[in-house]
Formats: structure tokens, sequence, C-alpha cells
């Protein structure tokens, strides 16, 4: 098992994929800490009692409002990560699957922390590495690379982080990650936001920014388009019994994102690629596209596949953190590549652990015909067959 560490989308992969995801949001209210999309709808209904920071911040710094028993940004990772461990009910050691921004000692907290809230830490994956091999898996993406450097571009609530990746002939390393703090999806939402507020004031003299409840009708409305990757430019408030509507403009919108996005410094001539949360903002791939540089979209439908073959790396009882791994030298044209039951397998994999066939709890069970991909139940547990290189 692994979880993502991001706090717009904290997701929980097992062997069949994610089998969890929740944006990190805390709410205090009636006496409960409640946290996800839960806490999220009262964002701007409640906003002395919600924070949406903490996994951002990853420190001690006492937090501003009231949030009930947490008093500081490392209380609240806690308590999330503790009903995170009462969801997904695990009590084998789990990896993390970290931004490469964080430093080691922001990662000893992040651990301290996971052990305080029931979740054994077996290790650290870089995020932007497992969602870079999750495409690299594709032979025309090694074809389009071809040994050529390029940029992981990923989005958190309150920042994006652009991570280089070092890509030679035999392996893929992460260089340090650049952040672009007050540069993420909240920023992005907030400025669609200020041009819904503007349209119905200029059309219909009512300001919904006067109202809590009216800004978290838009706030829902704007989130969802960046969930779904669509624009519905029909905005709709209710207030006092009565319904307003609004045309928005996409080129007012545009432009807004247009505006947000240019404290983004990319250098012509390169190559980024973007992971499924990045593409889900509708018009930013667009908009980078125009900056001079390659677009990748990532297709990480694999990321399941490249975080189980990275964390079959970790070395059980010693935590360590992977920021490179091996590739393939070249691409094997599609015609030519195996397809996953052809492909014999080496390990099964449950959870965080990779154990070899040949381990003593196999001992009993006829393994001769097991391919990779293929999901095999042993005494009660899902193993899904890997091959370790």
């Amino acid at each position: 098992m692994l979880v993502e560490y991001n706090d717009w989308q904290l997701n929980v992969y097992e062997a069949h994929g994610i089998s969890f995801s929740e944006i990190a949001a805390a709410l205090f209210e009636n006496n409960e800490l409640v946290f996800g999309y839960r806490a999220w709808q009262s964002a701007r209904r409640r906003p002395q009692n919600f924070n949406n920071r903490y996994l951002a911040n990853l420190s001690a710094e006492p937090l501003s409002g009231d949030l009930g028993p947490a008093k500081n940004h490392a209380d609240l990772i806690y308590h999330h990560l503790r009903s995170l461990a009462a969801d997904v009910n695990t009590t084998d050691p789990v990896a993390l699957g970290v931004p490469g921004y964080l430093t080691n000692e922001q990662l000893g907290l992040l651990m301290g922390i996971c052990q305080e809230a029931g979740l054994a830490v077996a290790g650290f994956v870089d995020i932007a590495l497992a969602h870079a091999l999750a495409d690299l898996s594709r032979s025309e993406t090694l074809e389009l690379l071809h040994g050529r450097n390029f940029h992981v571009l990923d989005i958190e609530q309150h920042r994006l982080s652009l991570t280089q990746i070092v890509h030679d002939d035999q392996t893929l390393s992460c260089l340090p990650t650049r952040t672009f703090d007050g540069l993420g999806l909240l920023s992005i939402i907030d400025g669609w936001m200020n041009v819904i507020a503007d349209e119905f004031v200029h059309k219909t003299r009512f300001d919904p920014t006067h109202s809590g409840e009216c800004e978290q009708q838009m706030l829902n409305q704007v989130y969802a388009w960046c969930t779904h990757n669509e624009i519905q430019p029909r905005v709709q408030i209710e207030h006092g019994g009565t319904e307003r509507q609004i045309e928005v403009s996409h080129k007012d919108l545009h432009n807004k994102l247009r505006q947000r996005l240019s404290a983004l410094e990319l250098n012509s001539g390169d190559i980024v690629a973007l992971t499924n949360r990045s593409q889900h903002i509708p018009g930013l791939a667009d908009l980078i596209s125009q900056q001079d540089v390659s677009v990748m979209r990532l297709d990480t439908s694999g990321a399941t596949t490249s975080y189980a073959r990275l964390t079959s790396r970790l070395t059980p009882g010693q935590v360590s953190r992977i920021q490179s791994c091996a590739v393939s030298a070249t691409a094997t044209p599609p015609a030519q590549t195996p397809s996953p039951a052809s492909i014999p397998c080496t390990h099964l994999l449950n959870g965080a652990h990779a154990y070899p066939l040949t381990d003593a709890k196999f001992a009993d069970t006829n393994l001769n015909d097991l391919q990779a991909g293929d999901e095999i139940k042993i005494g009660g547990q899902i193993y899904m067959a890997i091959v370790v290189d």
C-alpha cells in the first residue's frame, strides 16, 4: 500500500489501483474534526473552523482559528492520517509517495506523525519519478524523449511543483524540485471566482462575495470544473429564496488563468510533462504549450504498477527515499512488445512488500502459471504478480 502525499488528491494506492482519495481539508464542527470533501463543503461557510494548509506546511506552526484538539499543523496531519488509517484498515508498513521539495527533516517529522497515527512507514518514493515512470513504459514515449531530460509538473492546492528528470540510457533520476508557492489549485479557483463575482455585479447588481453561503456555492461549482476538466460557464447562485444565474465568458476565464500562470518560469525548448492532476485544470496544458515548450500529457494509468516497482526496492526495516530507478535503454516497437500475460513474474506484491516466489509462505501454492499483472489470493490476502529487475 502507498499513500500519495498531495493535498489536492491524498490518494491511497493498492494492488488494484487507487482505493481511496480525498482532498486535504479539515473542519471542526459539533465538537468533531472532519476531513475531506465533507470539510470542504464549509470552506467559505465557516472559515474560522476550517483549514486546508496543514499538509502543505508540514510543520509544528500553530493554527489560526478553532480546530478543536488540533493546535498546530502537525496535529491536523496526525488527526487526518489517523482517520485515513481507520479507513484503509492496514497493519502493514505503508510507503509514502512524496513531492521532491520536502526536506529529509520534514520527512522525519512526517514519519513520526505517521507512526503516532498508526501507520508504520516503509519508505518514501518521489511522486514525479513514479508518474514519469508510468508513462515511460510506453515505447512511443521513450522514442519521443530519446534520452532527453524533461520536467514533471504537478499541482497541489497551494503550489505548482516542477521536477527535472534526468533521463539517460539506463536510469531516471530526480534533480531538486522547484516550487511556485501561491500558484496552485486554489489560486486558479480564486481567480475564476473573481471573474464570476464581477459578472454577477455587472449583470445583476448582486455581489455573491458578501455571503459565505453564496461563496461556497461558487466554490463548489468552480471546483467541479477542475475535477471534471470541463468549464460549465453557466453559474447559479441561490440566495434569500431567489436564484440568479449568469453566463461567464470562456475568454475572460482563459485570460485570468493566463494571468495566474505568468509567474510560472519555463525555459524555451523545455519538455514539460503534466501529471493527471495538472491535466485536469481546464486550459492549463494549452497555455503552457504557448510558452515555447513541448508539453507531454503523462498517461499515469500505470502509476499503480510504477509505484509497486519502486516500493519493491524498499528494504524492510530500513527507511529510505527513492529518487531514481532503472529504465530500458531503447524502446521496443509496439508490435513486438510482449503483453503482460506473457511475462513471467518474479515476486508477489502485497501492500508495500514484495515477496520472492520462493518465500516459505507460498510453499503449498502452485505458482507455475502465474504471469506479471495477475492477482492471486493466498491465505486470505490478495497478491499482485510483478517483475523485480
